[in-house]
């Protein structure tokens, strides 16, 4: 569009000649600029409507009136007088549906407007969610709904920002991918209250740093969707500052971009700012953004509209042309604050910018704030009204909002935009042209400075030699008080040996290393002691109670929170509970000892208080000593709303009744080594939450189904799914209670298969490699997705159980590569069969995920459907497909795991064990490196035949016969499969070398390269027949020499 011919086309002025324009946005810092522009270079245009609304209690007409009264447009009362009978005021609001327009006002625009320009939008960054959606986006959505039923329209300009996609680091002149779907966006801002959207927008907004770029940037896709239906541009302006010449230079009237921070330094209220010295500021001018704005206007406007147009748009910023470091930036100001000193500075311009947050803080504390009480304080004692710590607090505010875009540094690639100025007609460069790198930056910034005491601060420049004087007495003031300062610095060093003495002494108790000799040994710990535990059916917890009663028999009592589940009650599932081979050993060793120890207390982790009785509490209250929290929902598919009520809820419960518990010796947490996966190393402390706790409860508990499901993949942020989430934040429950309870946070690997207790390979879901053993040992899983040097990080079920603080893994105590683990579980599968293999064992992994879909429409879906067609033709039901579907969905959700390596620190977990009594050794210690991976595993599969496919041992060599039975067919089918294959390709493979001879025979190239003579068909023909009789004897090949042909 832009590489067209334009000689034919007509000048600017000449192409806005008779055009009506329409204008949302008029009355801001761009809009006026706008308006002022076109009515001074293009002075034959019809007319301009403005979107204009009543603004407290002033109507539309009376605030296009104060507009027209600015010094902006005193070069047009000057020189095109009787400009306002161009200007209409269209009475209407961005905000509202069908943009406020009356129906009349809305037919005037659809038969008479040729141009729109959409510059209205809300620039503050800390708008709430819902207001930036309803300004921003919906407004922009209401625009273009309109400019589609305009009659004539030749071009929609879109004015964005640069900014609007600021996760990426170099920012092209093209659409990027949505952050969000900007209907569901309107949708949930329209319906969701505004509590909850406060709470989700930070996990809403994903990368993006405030409401603003957030909703511009949906603001884009709307205006896409639109491309082909009418004549659109995009235009994305960087920090539109103060003009270079026009209307007059320096114009502005806001504090964005360096004017702010002239202003502030000049003042001398900013003395440090949170930035890199060597950042590049991109600013543009607001003239000559608003030039760009006419130039791309005109470029669209004068070709013909056809839907299948691409989109233009333009980077509107400096990018490489013009550059200022922020450095560059401060010292130039400091420079021009004492060239042209601010009336009425309150202290000398000065100060620096530094890289640490820290530094920063503690800058803005010495330098900002204080500075400011004592002023406010003097002021107050002199009966006058306190402003400057309001003044400061205004400042660190926009400082935190603006600190995203003066610490990052992006690339803006503005070539489109260079390209639009040079198909600029050399009859309209005067009035149009923008040539950014010929700006002179300090003549510029001197400008500003002028416009800014000028056109903000209301500053005459015959009170200039007034403020230089003042500004010559603030100086001997900044000198008296350094000298002050620095003085009471040095004194206090001089005595800063008592406050060493003074922390000595307080911090001598806590270095003493605490002395374990007088500690009771572990049983003797738990004798007589009662025990609480909750999720006591599940895997751990099974073997956590068999463990305690075996292990420490002497204890008084354990009490298990249970629930009624499926029609069967607390106490029957206690009885099945007992019934697994789990307490086989306790049962011989130990008879009795479970029937006389085990209490049910009924309940339900996901109620409120438990779902106790006030009995049952008062029972545990007074009589519990120990706490187990086991507990815990960890499907990775969970809802939001689920896994939140049952791991941070259920957790807040348990605290505060451990908080009500009378004689509390300790309460474990068991969370996840996984609760962190957006870091590497996962370390043995509390990371900061990914969000609050309470206010992830109260969106839970008031969010509907459909909106907590729109926005829970924003809401988990880095983290892969619910569980690890929900764990993540139910440890900040735990830890909010260090100083009231004793309180363990314990945090365990992937549990699997025992190593020895309460029997070796007990096993009782297929979480790790049990479950990869089963699906290869099956046959029924042939690729998984993955990356073979990937450690995988497993912890034996039953080491766990007497673990008392933090990461409960492996760590680098015996490490087993993701590759090693596939192909031992294939050689197991080969040595222990599982009964009834449906196919023989294999298949490979990939770390391609298109590879491995592939491959899983070959391997698995494929034969799956063909087995299940088998078995529905012979009367049986089909099932393979529905297996198949479920191996999928489970390596979806663990893919996030199998494709990522982090490194578990396990400092704390190896040191607990070296301080075992010796009489606790035999018991409880725990040796994970000397553990011999190649028995273990073989244990784990055979646990797995045993307690998970309920297959006898004695049924082994029956297995082992079957196995090579479906070897055997394996092989044969394998060998059928690529002589097809082979067969299939053979020609494809004649062919080829056919025409590869022909090419070395006849130099086929060079005849029809380098020949001077014309090849014809008959040429060609007649070699490739030759060709032909002499490989004949492939496949007949040249019987026929035409048909050959």
């Amino acid at each position: 569009m832009i590489n067209r011919d334009l000689s034919s086309v007509p000048s600017i002025p000449e192409f806005y000649r008779g055009k009506t324009i329409f204008i949302s946005g008029a009355s801001g810092f761009m809009g006026k600029v706008l308006v002022e522009k076109l009515l001074y270079s293009c002075p034959d245009l019809d007319r301009i409507y403005v979107l204009l609304r009543s603004k407290k209690g002033v109507k539309p007409e009376d605030r296009l009136a104060q507009i027209f009264a600015a010094p902006l447009f005193d070069r047009l009362r000057k020189e095109r007088p009787g400009f306002e009978s161009k200007v209409f005021v269209i009475a209407g609001d961005v905000m509202e549906l069908g943009l406020g327009i009356s129906e009349e006002d809305r037919a005037l625009i659809i038969n008479r407007v040729h141009i729109v320009y959409h510059v209205a939008a809300s620039v503050r960054f800390d708008d709430p969610l819902e207001y930036a959606i309803r300004m921003n986006l919906r407004g922009t959505k209401e625009m273009v709904e309109l400019a589609a039923e305009i009659r004539n329209l030749n071009v929609f300009i879109h004015v964005s920002t640069s900014y609007s996609n600021t996760n990426r680091e170099t920012l092209e002149e093209i659409i990027y991918s949505p952050h969000a779907d900007w209907r569901e966006t309107l949708d949930i801002c329209e319906t969701v209250d505004p509590h909850t959207l406060k709470v989700l927008t930070p996990k809403y907004l994903g990368e993006l740093p405030n409401t603003y770029t957030f909703s511009k940037q949906l603001a884009e896709n709307v205006v896409a969707e639109y491309k082909g239906i009418i004549p659109v541009v995009i235009i994305r302006p960087s920090i539109v500052i103060s003009s270079v010449d026009e209307p007059v230079p320096g114009w502005v009237e806001n504090f964005n971009g360096p004017v702010g921070i002239l202003i502030a330094c000049g003042k001398g209220i900013l003395r440090t700012m949170y930035t890199d010295p060597d950042l590049v500021a991109d600013y543009m001018p607001v003239d000559i953004a608003i030039k760009s704005f006419i130039v791309a206007s005109w470029i669209r406007g004068t070709k013909e509209f056809a839907p299948t147009d691409d989109l233009p748009i333009y980077n509107c910023c400096a990018g490489k042309l013009n550059t200022i470091t922020m450095k560059e930036m401060i010292t130039m100001g400091k420079d021009l604050a004492v060239d042209y000193p601010i009336n009425d500075i309150l202290w000398v311009p000065d100060g620096d910018v530094t890289t640490s947050k820290t530094v920063y803080y503690f800058k803005v504390i010495f330098q900002h704030l204080l500075p400011a009480m004592l002023v406010d304080t003097i002021l107050w004692c002199a009966g006058k009204k306190p402003l400057l710590v309001k003044i400061q607090r205004r400042i660190y505010i926009a400082s935190m909002a603006l600190s995203c875009y003066i610490t990052k540094q992006w690339t803006f690639d503005n070539k489109s935009l260079v390209l639009m100025r040079s198909r600029i007609k050399p009859e309209d460069e005067k009035h149009f042209f923008f040539g950014i790198e010929n700006i002179e930056q300090n003549k510029y910034f001197v400008n500003a400075l002028k416009g800014c005491k000028k056109y903000l601060l209301n500053e005459k420049d015959e009170d200039l030699p007034k403020a230089r004087r003042h500004y010559k007495r603030m100086v001997i003031v900044d000198i008296i008080v350094k000298i002050i300062f620095f003085s009471i610095i040095f004194w206090w060093i001089l005595n800063i040996d008592f406050v060493q003495k003074l922390i000595s002494q307080f911090t001598m108790g806590f270095l003493e290393e605490r002395d374990l000799c007088e500690v009771p040994s572990i049983p003797e710990f738990y004798k007589g002691k009662t025990i609480f535990i909750t999720g006591g059916s599940g895997f751990i917890g099974k073997v956590l109670i068999e463990k305690l009663l075996y292990s420490c028999s002497e204890l008084d009592r354990i009490y298990l929170l249970m629930r009624n589940k499926k029609g069967v009650k607390s106490e029957d599932r206690l009885a099945q509970l007992y019934a697994t081979p789990c307490f086989d050993r306790l049962k011989k060793k130990k008879p009795g000892v479970f029937e006389s120890k085990v209490f049910i207390v009924s309940g339900d982790v996901l109620e409120l208080g438990l779902g106790l009785s006030q009995e049952d509490r008062a029972l545990l209250v007074n009589r519990v000593n120990v706490i187990f929290h086991v507990a815990a929902s960890v499907r990775f598919d969970d809802t939001l709303k689920y896994a939140a009520q049952m791991n941070l809820r259920g957790t807040m419960q348990v605290m505060e009744l451990a908080k009500e518990v009378r004689d509390l010796s300790s309460v474990v947490h068991v969370s996840t080594s996984y609760s962190n996966t957006n870091r590497d190393p996962i370390e043995e402390v509390l990371y900061p939450p990914l969000a609050d706790w309470r206010d992830t409860l109260a969106v839970c508990d008031s969010a509907d189904e459909h909106t907590m499901r729109v926005l829970t993949p924003k809401y988990l942020g880095e983290l892969p799914n619910t569980y690890t989430f929900t764990k993540q934040l139910a440890e900040h429950v735990v830890a909010e209670y260090k100083g009231q309870l004793p309180v363990i946070i314990v945090r365990p690997s992937i549990v699997i298969s025992s190593v020895e207790e309460p029997i070796p390979g007990w096993i009782e879901n297929f979480n790790g490699p049990v479950g990869i053993f089963v699906a290869c040992g099956k046959g029924i899983m042939r690729t998984i997705h993955t990356k073979p040097d990937i450690i995988c990080d497993f912890i034996p079920v039953d080491p766990t159980d007497d673990i008392e603080i933090y990461n409960c893994c492996s760590g680098k105590l015996n490490n087993m590569l993701m590759g090693d683990l596939v192909e031992m579980s294939k050689h197991v599968s080969k040595e222990i069969p599982l009964d009834d293999m449906l196919w023989h064992t294999g298949g490979t992994i990939t770390t391609n995920p298109v590879y491995h879909y592939l491959k899983v429409l070959a391997q698995h879906l494929l034969p799956a459907i063909l087995v299940d067609t088998l078995l529905w033709l012979i009367g049986k039901k089909p099932m393979l497909v529905k297996i198949q579907r479920r191996i999928y969905i489970a390596n979806l959700a663990l893919g996030y795991y199998l494709t990522q390596q982090w490194t578990f620190d396990n400092t704390n977990f190896v040191q607990l064990r070296s301080v075992l009594k010796h009489s606790d050794v035999k018991q409880f210690y725990y040796d994970l490196e000397t553990t011999d991976l190649v028995e273990y595993f073989t244990k784990c599969c055979l646990g797995g035949r045993k307690f998970l496919l309920k297959e006898k041992d004695e049924d082994i060599p029956k297995a082992r016969a079957h196995c090579k039975r479906m070897m055997i067919l394996d092989q044969t089918i394998q060998i059928i499969f690529h002589a097809v294959v082979f067969w299939w390709i053979k020609p494809v493979i004649m062919y080829f070398l056919l025409f590869n001879c022909l090419l070395e025979t006849y130099n086929f190239k060079t005849l029809s390269c380098e020949s001077t003579e014309y090849m014809d068909t008959e040429n060609v023909k007649d070699i490739v027949n030759v060709a032909a009789h002499e490989y004949k004897d492939l496949d007949g090949v040249g019987n026929d020499d035409n048909n050959f042909y």
